[in-house]
């Protein structure tokens, strides 16, 4: 494919392709880009992940003061809130920035990126032939092909392409993911929907069980089948993922935000916020608002 061709189907992505989910793994697709001769930009973080791959020519990727050649077919992920910078000598780049969004990814999912984004600087050369770059290559030639009633096979295959990246870095360290539900799939997924609409309560494992007419042993043991966690580890996780979003999206104080999520005191929530993502809450909120005006600065990027 040519360059302008990468360009234009970028510019087709921005508009095609914004969300990608399904029942176990959901992303935003905060932008897309590609250019012929890409600039070097400034050191900066982002608050998400950026996704990029070397079409043609060369240049340094520094991250945590390490620096990376890049030439082509080098494919490096800047992981969120991480200092980075990308210099230039002659470069044709894509990239594409996205996010898991929590509510509406497993357990399983949010633990493989999650390793993933623990395993250090992501940066791999010769990464032409993986089959994360092919379905990218496909993804832009279909940007240019499909009809409009068409571009919901865009966003599949972007969900695709970017639920490729832990294997692509982790390889055989990937932890597996669960293949096909078992019997007890249904019950958890309504035990998930409950705990979802009642995270003020507080959701004990014998109180669940009873209200599914099931003992607590029994709803214990589907809960590590199906979703490879301890019941008290899922209402924690789902707990913290919606505290987090209320910091991002509303204004309620912090007080406010930890009785609406069952965590009962200020203290116990500051504490296992921090432990989950190495931050204090007001200070998440306060990093997550210049994050925005990042996001801004960030989608006019040549």
């Amino acid at each position: 494919m040519e360059y302008e061709t990468f360009e234009q189907a970028a510019h087709i992505l921005q508009t095609a392709v914004q969300t990608s989910a399904d029942d176990q793994l959901a992303f935003v697709v905060h932008y897309w880009g590609a250019a012929r001769q890409h600039q070097t930009n400034s050191p900066h973080r982002h608050s998400f992940y950026e996704a990029c791959y070397v079409l043609d020519g060369s240049g340094e990727y520094e991250e945590g003061g390490i620096t990376h050649p890049l030439k082509q077919g080098t494919l490096f992920l800047s992981r969120p809130h991480v200092p980075h910078q990308i210099r230039n000598e002659r470069m044709a780049l894509l990239w594409v920035g996205f996010d898991l969004i929590p509510d509406g990814t497993s357990p399983r999912w949010l633990d493989r990126f999650e390793r993933m984004t623990a395993s250090g600087p992501l940066v791999l050369h010769h990464a032409g032939e993986s089959a994360l770059v092919h379905v990218w290559r496909a993804l832009s030639r279909s940007a240019m092909q499909v009809s409009e009633d068409e571009q919901f096979l865009l966003e599949r295959m972007t969900h695709v392409m970017l639920a490729m990246f832990p294997q692509t870095f982790l390889g055989s360290d990937s932890p597996p993911i669960a293949g096909t539900r078992r019997a007890g799939s249904k019950i958890v997924k309504q035990a998930e929907s409950y705990i979802r609409d009642n995270l003020g309560e507080p959701l004990q494992l014998e109180q669940v069980a009873r209200y599914f007419y099931l003992s607590s042993r029994h709803l214990a043991r589907l809960f590590r089948q199906e979703l490879g966690t301890t019941f008290t580890g899922y209402v924690q996780m789902r707990r913290l993922q919606e505290a987090a979003r209320l910091l991002r999206e509303s204004e309620l104080s912090v007080k406010h935000i930890a009785d609406a999520t069952g965590f009962g005191t200020v203290h116990y929530f500051t504490r296992l916020f921090r432990q989950h993502t190495g931050t204090p809450p007001a200070l998440y909120r306060s990093r997550q608002r210049g994050a925005e005006a990042e996001l801004v600065q960030l989608k006019k990027k040549p």
